[in-house]
């Protein structure tokens, strides 16, 4: 995903050649990467997809990945962390959405900008950028009346009799 060498992927990880090549070719064979021997890798995928929602990938980013990223202290140079909630109307959620997209497609350009820069004068970076209708349930268990699952914020409509 992110345009490793061959040799970086062996130099930097502890996996051999021949392990290399033989994730390699299965890759190959479900239309990953092309993966063409000694060690030419190409990537057929978009460097930024999404796993099907129902499938065990995804399933194991939310069991494993997204548990471990949390965990994450964030207090090293660079790192930054903000978690806020409150209310806003239905124009201001289409706006932070919008926002959100146009980060994610900064982010995408550094990514696509940056891979042509050596290893060595990378980093690796994770971003997650989510928004959701989610409640504490802390909150929701002082709920007088149990909230909706999936409830969306909306203007209500009031109707005359």
């Amino acid at each position: 995903m992110n345009d490793w060498k061959f040799s970086d992927i062996v130099t930097t990880f502890r996996i051999s050649e021949n392990e290399l090549v033989n994730i390699l070719l299965k890759m190959d064979r479900l239309r990953i990467v092309g993966f063409r021997p000694p060690t030419r890798i190409r990537k057929l995928t978009s460097r930024n997809f999404s796993w099907r929602k129902d499938g065990p990938v995804h399933g194991f980013f939310i069991r494993r990945v997204l548990p471990e990223f949390f965990n994450t202290p964030f207090d090293t140079p660079g790192d930054e962390f903000k978690f806020m909630g409150g209310t806003l109307s239905p124009a201001s959620l289409l706006r932070l959405q919008s926002s959100i997209r146009r980060v994610a497609a900064e982010f995408e350009q550094l990514a696509r900008q940056d891979v042509r820069l050596p290893l060595e004068e990378r980093d690796s970076c994770t971003v997650i950028l989510a928004m959701s209708s989610w409640e504490f349930s802390e909150f929701s268990n002082l709920r007088r009346t149990p909230r909706r699952q999936n409830e969306k914020s909306r203007p209500q409509t009031i109707r005359a009799k």
